[in-house]
């Protein structure tokens, strides 16, 4: 197996998994997917910044 034929398949594994977890996390009630992404946030110390979706203060 060529070094790129490797590299290809490691890639198409990742993309593969990223598709997984991406799906998986979608179907997480929001609720749980904001207590998640605030963990985070603090985790690396970054602001937590809310989008229009995050929150019953911005449905209408």
């Amino acid at each position: 197996m060529t070094m790129k034929s490797r590299e290809s398949e490691m890639l198409g594994r990742v993309r593969r998994w990223r598709k997984k977890a991406y799906h998986a996390d979608k179907t997480k009630p929001l609720s749980e997917r904001a207590k998640e992404d605030g963990k985070l946030a603090r985790e690396f110390r970054l602001p937590l910044v809310q989008t229009h979706k995050a929150g019953p203060a911005h449905r209408q």
